[in-house]
Order: C-alpha cells, then structure tokens, then sequence
C-alpha cells in the first residue's frame, strides 16, 4: 500500500511513515510505527553467506548491520521528515527531474523568507548577500554529504543515517533534534499568524487586538489542519503552498518598481553596503533559511532510478548526477529569489524593517499598490498554516519514535497509549504556541533561536560526525576532511551564536 501511495496524487500518512490517526478510529491496533523499531545494536547477526561460497555482504548490508536491523524492502526509513507531501506522477520508479525540481524549491522557498529582508538589514547589502550564498551552498554540501552516507534507494534518511554511524542513540538525537527544531517553527508559524490576525482586527472593527488574544487565535486557526486524522487531504495543500510562496516573492519584487517617497526613508535610515559587527547577529538566519536536509533528502531519495533492486555502478553514477542537477538547479533559483527578495525589501524599506517583512508592509501600506497588502496576508496565512500541519504530524511521530528507542513505558499499552499521546503531544504543542505567539512579536527572533542552535546541529555538526564515523568505519578515510571542516565549523558557528544571542 505505501508502495502503491508514494506515487500517487495523495500521499497518504503510512507512506511518509506516519501512523494516519483515522486507523485508531476503525479498530486497528497497529500505530503505523513497528516498522521503525531498531532491533538492538547488539543483537546477533546472521549466520553469513560467506560460509556457503557467496561473496561478502555490501556496503549497504554493512550498513544495515552497523545499525542493528534489517529493514524491509517497502520500508520508507525516516519518511516522517519531510516536512511537505510529493508533487509526483503515478510512476513506479519516481519524480522526474523536474517534478523533483518543484518539490526541493517547495521545501526551499518556506516561511522563514519572511524574516530574511530584517537579516539584509543588520549587515547591510554585500555581507548579506555573501552570507546568504555562502549558507546556501553549506547546506547543499551536508545534504549531499547525507545523501552519499545513506542507502541507494532508501526512502528516508536522516534518521536512518544517524542510526546506521551510532545505532539507536544517533537515531534518538536526530529526532530529539527535529522535535526542537519542529517545535520552534510551529512557535515562529503562531507568531506570523498573529501579526496577520492583529493587522486584520482593525478591519472588522475591533480595535487593536491584545498580543496574547492574537496568539490564542492563531493557534485555533492551525488546530484543524494540527489535529487532522489524515494528511491525504492536507497532502493537497501543497501546490497551493508553492504557488502562494511564488506569489509573495513576487508582489514584494514588484515594490522595487513602485516610486518611493523621498521622505520615506531618512538618511539614518539608508540602506548600507556593510554593517560586520552584526555577523554573528544575521548569520543563523541565513545558515537556517534554506536549511532543508530532511525534506531533501526526501525529495532526492524519491527520483526515478531503475526499476531493479541492484544498481551497478554506472547507473548510481547517472542517479548521482541527476540529483546533483536537481540540487544546483533548485538551489541556484533559492539564491536568486532569496537574494532579490531580501535586497528589494531592504533597499526599499531601509533599516527600519521589521522582524516579519508583513509588519513592515503594513505600516506603509497607503505607498502600496491596490491589493498588494491583501495578495500578501492570502499568501502568507496559507504558508504559514499548510506548514504547520505538515510539521505537526512530523514532530509528533518524532516524538513517539523517541520514547520508543528510549524504552518508555508509557507506550507499553499499544491499544490506547498511542492515541492518547498523540493528543497529549498535539495539546502540548497547542501551549507553547500560544504562549510564544501570545507574547513575542518578532519572528525573525523565532528563527534566530532556530537558525543559532538547530542549524549548527542539524545542518552542519551531525552530517559530519555521522560521516567521519562512517568513513572510518567502511575504510574511506580519504573522504574525512570535508566532513571534519563541516563539524568543527557548525561548532564554532554554535558557540558565538549563542553567545551572541544571550548578549542580546
């Protein structure tokens, strides 16, 4: 069935590896997730082949090996982060190139863009744009670095990478991670909403809305798409999602065209070719804004390869290839579109943007042109609450994942504990969405946090740990040094960022 799903125009729950809730309601026992659970790394191989005459196991069985379980053939390891269902035909043998094109720029073009132009506006236009391409090509390198590590044709990855280099601990921190991370953007998703619902109070009378009624509202405006039984109908939302993303970026492109008034901008305000004391204070922003490994790895994973089990060399070369092409391609328009969209709304707006780009708009929106406010708020709200419905069912498996590898006994009762936790995790989420939506009022502080802690760890410090132990544990030492420069640079991006951020 999930072989049959993942190509299909719906992408149902079990296909991306979580457990669609509407089983519970039928009667069915299973939560969708014994697939996933990693025997013992000390269980007992085997007895090898080697002993009858056949040759010795692949890199792709060593690799199984190292972490503790086979796995079977339909089993789609870790397809619980992609964050945004496939935009695919019905092909047995994957997404075409341009099909895999669309999906990484849906994973690439996401809500964070809303917070890049207040990023441009701390360092100014050259460094922003140096680190915006620099951070860029940073996370293609450690998606590709994890694409190289993982199995030819395996459907999943990340967490699947993390437990063949560390068995079920590199497993666990992966998802600890993703809880963190998936966590923090549901928080930065209750914020944006919240500036859209205290922009709009005004229109229907109300007044100005109280923050904390604003981020009580938002979080009810996500609930149905948060607690959704399936994700076959919120599998939909996801060429909107890219067109509504397009769309922003190009309304904000179109105000560079506009005549700005002299008075809008005074000189203190100007935009500035360089402000460096501020690296350390835009540079998570940028690493985190096309951080994607999960989702790409997906979207990669999922391209069209021949239909056989075994891939010779000349073959992986052709797949390699393709995926290195979809990559560029993919990442070359981001820099592009990132780039214009930050420069555009900086130099039009100077240093007095704000953190949401939206707010700013706001604000000036009497130098706008008729329906440019509107085509913004339409596009951003349906960004922000597709994508918590995505991300939501991602960290909510994540988490079940984790208590399982840790042996917790509030899964024991596989009739009602997983039900139960599901909603308990959902609530729990509901809360600290509130609570963030209802008292912060910048997102771009959201994805600082996220860009400051996650992106050092996810992006740069885990790829390469995974792949230096990988490397020295297969023989391939002379692959080490990439991977070694990747960790000790997310460590030291970790270590001023934080510190930056609690000087802050």
């Amino acid at each position: 069935g999930a072989q049959a799903c993942r190509h299909s125009g719906e992408i149902s729950p079990g296909a991306m590896g979580v457990q669609d809730d509407s089983d519970k309601e039928e009667g069915n026992d299973s939560d969708g997730s014994d697939s996933f659970m990693p025997q013992s790394p000390l269980k007992e191989v085997p007895e090898n082949s080697q002993g009858q005459g056949q040759s010795p196991p692949s890199l792709r069985q060593s690799l199984r090996e190292r972490g503790g379980r086979p796995a079977p053939e339909e089993e789609e390891e870790g397809a619980w982060l992609e964050d945004r269902p496939m935009l695919s035909g019905d092909r047995p043998q994957g997404a075409t190139e341009r099909e895999a094109t669309l999906n990484l720029l849906n994973a690439l073009l996401g809500n964070s863009l809303l917070a890049l132009p207040w990023a441009f506006a701390q360092v100014g236009i050259v460094p922003g744009t140096l680190f915006l391409i620099g951070g860029t090509l940073m996370n293609r390198y450690t998606l590709h670095l994890l694409l190289k590590n993982s199995e030819v044709g395996n459907k999943g990855g990340y967490a699947l990478v993390g437990r063949n280099a560390f068995g079920w601990f590199g497993e666990a921190i992966v998802l600890a991670v993703y809880i963190i991370l998936g966590s923090l953007g549901m928080c930065a998703y209750a914020v944006g909403l919240a500036d859209v619902v205290q922009q709009l109070a005004p229109l229907f009378g109300i007044g100005e809305l109280p923050r904390p009624l604003a981020g009580l509202l938002s979080v009810a405006a996500c609930a149905p798409g948060m607690l959704a039984p399936s994700l076959k109908k919120v599998a939909r939302l996801s060429a909107v999602n890219l067109v509504a993303a397009l769309l922003f970026c190009v309304a904000l492109l179109s105000f560079a065209l506009q005549p700005r008034s002299a008075s809008m901008l005074p000189p203190e305000h100007q935009p500035q070719w360089a402000r460096w004391e501020n690296t350390f204070t835009a540079w998570p922003l940028f690493a985190y804004v096309f951080a994607v490994q999960p989702g790409g790895m997906m979207v990669l994973s999922k391209m069209e390869r021949p239909a056989t089990d075994v891939i010779d060399e000349d073959e992986l070369e052709e797949l390699e290839a393709a995926r290195n092409r979809v990559s560029a391609q993919a990442h070359i328009v981001a820099i592009v579109v990132g780039t214009l969209f930050g420069l555009t709304a900086y130099v039009r707006f100077g240093n007095v943007i704000r953190g949401n780009v939206l707010n700013t708009c706001n604000e000036v929106r009497a130098q706008l042109w008729f329906g440019a406010l509107t085509l913004l708020r339409c596009c951003s709200s349906i960004m922000l609450l597709s994508s918590a419905a995505f991300v939501m069912f991602a960290v909510r498996f994540a988490a079940l994942e984790v208590l399982r590898l840790t042996g917790s006994g509030l899964l024991d009762d596989a009739d009602e504990a997983p039900a139960t936790l599901r909603r308990r995790i959902t609530y729990c989420v509901f809360a600290l969405m509130a609570l963030v939506g209802g008292f912060c009022d910048d997102i771009s502080q959201v994805y600082r946090v996220m860009g400051s802690i996650g992106t050092p760890l996810f992006a740069l410090i885990l790829p390469g740990i995974f792949a230096l132990k990988l490397a020295a544990a297969t023989g391939r030492r002379r692959r080490m040094c990439g991977p070694l420069i990747s960790a000790i640079l997310g460590v030291v991006s970790l270590l001023f960022s934080v510190v930056r951020l609690c000087s802050s």
